[in-house]
């Protein structure tokens, strides 16, 4: 599997864990993971390193994530003035 698919399919499994929380929560689960993905898009293929601590990164927060307790995630306002300034979400 190359880094490429990697990253694609964390984003995937990401994306569909946020359809087991509370509906009235899902957009801010979504908002960060976009968020987190966004910032870190234009990371040269050459920079394994890089992306490989990312993705440990992204592997913890989905572990995170995926548990039953945790419904609800805090959005910084950063996060959503750039999603703002974007209009993305």
């Amino acid at each position: 599997m190359t880094i490429k698919n990697d990253v694609l399919a964390l984003y995937r499994k990401l994306v569909r864990v946020v359809h087991s929380k509370p509906r009235e929560f899902q957009q801010e689960f979504q908002k960060a993971i976009r968020y987190e993905f966004d910032i870190n898009r234009n990371i040269p293929r050459t920079q394994i390193n890089t992306i490989e601590h990312l993705m440990r990164q992204g592997e913890k927060k989905y572990e995170i994530i995926k548990d039953k307790s945790v419904f609800r995630i805090n959005v910084p306002s950063h996060v959503e003035k750039y999603f703002e300034e974007k209009n993305k979400v």
